[in-house]
């Protein structure tokens, strides 16, 4: 007796693309489905949206920055001039804007132009703070000491410059009390 031959290279071929097709076929309706509800907390689930329009825009956007929020970023300020009260000015300027600071302090040195230093390594809440207070790209420093006593507790450190102080706390001198310790420039 003589056993069949085995298949040939152009029968596995076919087999394989006919295998493909067939999965094709038992995918595609899934492929086209809209997303469905939301999974639940902590699930992990991956969704193609490339076929989904997005959602139609109600209100502009107010920060160009991704990063964290910014309640969540404790932001030291400290004053890097002369003027009374520069850092406590500017503290309250960031708390309207939403950020979480600490008590405001005196740098340990005058500066000639603010820094934001990312103190807590996150470079993209220093760059969510420096896009608050309008200050330059340039401004952010990524590593090196800021000249303050010390830091504990905040993730990024601003040190007011003379830009600062001729933007908010000039303007604020007359209109409102900026606090800060007696005898302090903070």
């Amino acid at each position: 007796m003589h056993s069949p031959a085995p298949p040939g290279p152009a029968l596995r071929h076919l087999a394989v693309v006919a295998g493909a097709v067939v999965l094709g076929v038992l995918l595609l309706p899934s492929a086209t489905r809209p997303p469905g509800p939301a999974a639940p907390a902590g699930a992990s689930v991956t969704t193609d949206t490339s076929a989904v329009a997005p959602p139609p825009t109600t209100a502009p956007a107010t920060s160009t920055t991704s990063g964290p929020a910014p309640a969540l970023i404790h932001v030291l300020v400290a004053n890097g001039t002369t003027a009374p009260h520069g850092a406590a000015t500017i503290a309250n300027v960031l708390v309207g804007k939403g950020f979480g600071t600490l008590q405001p302090i005196d740098a340990t040195t005058h500066v000639s132009a603010s820094a934001v230093y990312a103190v807590g390594g996150d470079l993209a809440a220093a760059q969510a703070v420096a896009a608050a207070l309008a200050l330059p790209a340039t401004s952010v420093v990524a590593t090196g000491r800021p000249p303050v006593s010390s830091w504990s507790g905040a993730t990024v450190v601003v040190i007011v410059g003379p830009d600062l102080v001729n933007r908010y706390v000039t303007s604020a001198a007359g209109s409102t009390s900026a606090g800060g310790a007696a005898g302090t420039s903070h």
